[in-house]
């Protein structure tokens, strides 16, 4: 395998990597709309700091 080979099969890897991380992130992004959907019908606070700061140290 030459370097340019195999300096493409990372960059393969790289972009299945990236497609995955952006599918889970729209995942997340439609999980929370929805959460938010069910909080404002509720009508509980959309906002939630704790959980905002929870998430940020994961």
């Amino acid at each position: 395998m030459t370097s340019g080979d195999a300096a493409e099969a990372l960059r393969s890897s790289l972009l299945r990597i990236d497609r995955s991380i952006v599918s889970l992130i729209a995942a997340r992004l439609n999980i929370a709309d929805v959460l938010g959907g069910v909080k404002r019908s509720e009508g509980m606070p959309v906002y939630d700091r704790a959980r905002e700061i929870t998430v940020a140290n994961l």
